[in-house]
């Protein structure tokens, strides 16, 4: 955790929720240890951000139990005196001791508290406790010179609570009070911070989602790595450093050729995640690929299998390897969106196109009408069924050349030439519109 908090970035993505609930967290542990067994406490003697690991959701573990001490029971083991070095020197890391303990040489659940008191602090501001006697200290600055933490909240992590933070800080300032008035229980230090979890930092609904996720993707890899091992085969030649071994990498293509033993196989595949990433046309074979690692052998087009990798590369490479996975994805989602979106585009403005055209040629039409009806005002159309026009042989009388022979052996007809519907009732007939039926 010490690394997380003096990385911009990394702290970034420790939010004070977050380092809320890791303080939660790392408190149970040391509860657990203190009060697993009343009468034979256990105690961890070098609690420090260093000595905290965060795993995937931010999941904090408690590491190096080096120094850790069974404390027996004193009613029955009087006679082995105080629990102190060998050397009659205190154990743990400068900075982080109990200044009590440091003189007397004793360690109790005190000694642990202020430990962890110090621990807080970083979490708080940010900062980390300097083991230079030369440097004003976290424990100098604010607990000494009673300077309020509120102004030096690290700001990295997000605009705070301002009610947790006061009681965050007044929680630390509790756990390195002098030795008679500190907090003796670890138990009462986990109360208080899991009310502070309960109150202030409830899991949004976007939070456990990722969570599940991260969990459900992690017992993928577990399942990957614990899969029933393949009896050990023969010795074959990595193609890297030409040695002979047993465990390795094989492709897809099942060639016992195509291998890499499982030394050469993190330092490989991380070369070629790096110049994935590094060259834009092995970024682009890369993706055609689906993502997949391809076989280092010349000429070979197969990939090697996720369970192959998982079962030989460390996890911050396997890790890489499936971000580069997701990454393809992504890519793959923004080209369709991308080649989506072009048609749409097209279509939108092939019906602007449409609509102008028809637009324009209704334009047109109704400019020839109204053309048509200037030459032809007295054109007439069928009442019955809109054919038009009708043109009466310059009378007004529809009926008086109605039907009557003419020179060339034809007949004068003013009926309609759709329907043939006639009436020599002018009044009856529509006044052409000009379209043409």
């Amino acid at each position: 955790m010490d690394q997380s908090l003096v990385d911009d970035a990394r702290a970034s993505d420790l939010t004070w929720k977050v380092r809320v609930r890791i303080a939660a967290a790392v408190a149970r542990a040391i509860n657990y240890l203190h009060c697993h067994d009343e009468k034979s406490p256990t105690f961890h003697r070098d609690i420090k951000s260093a000595n905290i690991v965060l795993f995937h959701g931010f999941v904090p573990k408690l590491i190096d139990c080096g120094l850790s001490k069974f404390i027996p029971d004193p009613a029955t083991t009087h006679h082995l005196g105080s629990i102190m070095s060998t050397k009659g020197m205190a154990l743990g890391t400068p900075g982080y001791m109990c200044p009590t303990y440091i003189r007397k040489l004793q360690y109790d659940a005190k000694s642990e508290i202020y430990s962890f008191g110090i621990v807080l602090l970083e979490l708080l501001t940010g900062r980390l406790m300097s083991s230079r006697r030369d440097d004003q200290d976290l424990y100098d600055e604010y607990i000494e010179d009673m300077t309020p933490i509120g102004p030096d909240l690290d700001a990295r992590a997000g605009p705070w609570s301002v009610e947790c933070a006061q009681r965050l800080e007044a929680l630390a300032r509790e756990c390195l009070a002098p030795y008679k008035t500190r907090v003796s229980s670890m138990l009462t230090v986990l109360r208080r911070l899991v009310e502070l979890e309960k109150t202030y930092c409830a899991a949004t609904p976007e939070e456990i989602r990722m969570t599940q996720l991260v969990e459900d993707l992690q017992r993928q890899v577990d399942a990957l790595r614990c899969s029933p091992k393949q009896p050990a085969g023969i010795l074959r030649m990595c193609n890297i450093c030409f040695d002979q071994s047993a465990n390795g990498l094989g492709c897809s293509a099942g060639d016992v050729l195509h291998f890499i033993c499982a030394d050469c196989a993190p330092q490989e595949v991380q070369r070629i995640l790096n110049e994935i990433e590094a060259e834009a046309t092995q970024l682009a074979r890369h993706r055609a690929q689906g993502g997949r690692i391809q076989c280092v052998v010349p000429g070979c087009d197969a990939v090697y299998s996720e369970q192959a990798l998982a079962k030989v590369l460390p996890d911050a490479i396997f890790g890489h390897y499936r971000a580069a996975q997701d990454a393809v994805v992504e890519q793959r989602q923004y080209t369709y969106h991308q080649e989506r979106f072009q048609l749409e585009l097209e279509a939108a403005r092939a019906e602007f196109k449409r609509s102008n055209d028809l637009a324009r040629t209704r334009q047109d039409a109704a400019a020839t009408a109204e053309f048509m009806r200037r030459q032809f005002p007295n054109a007439v159309q069928c009442p019955r069924c809109g054919a038009g026009p009708v043109i009466p042989e310059n009378c007004y009388n529809l009926q008086t050349h109605h039907g009557e022979s003419t020179s060339g052996g034809g007949r004068i007809s003013n009926a309609c030439p759709s329907c043939q519907f006639f009436t020599p009732e002018r009044s009856v007939w529509a006044n052409w519109d000009g379209q043409m039926r």
